[in-house]
């Protein structure tokens, strides 16, 4: 079972313009997986997280509201961002 956790990241700007950051309290990025999934729940990109600060590039995503997940082992947190290119 998946288990929801306080919020251990921030992402800004949010809205975007085309790229955001991700910026974890700690360590606490160390082996975290990140998907960026639109509103109607399809995956529209995956990626590792190996540092503290994670730089997403969002310029070729249409405008619009997404959901970024962050999971680490069974642990998960979820963000809605939106997207303005």
């Amino acid at each position: 079972d998946l288990k929801l956790t306080p919020k251990t990241f921030a992402v800004y700007p949010n809205p975007s313009q085309g790229e955001s950051w991700i910026e974890f309290q700690g360590n606490l990025f160390s082996g975290a997986k990140g998907k960026l999934v639109d509103a109607k729940g399809a995956l529209i990109r995956t990626f590792d997280i190996n540092s503290p600060t994670y730089k997403l590039r969002l310029d070729n995503v249409h405008t619009g509201m997404y959901f970024l997940m962050l999971e680490q082992g069974e642990q998960v947190e979820v963000h809605q961002i939106y997207v303005n290119p």
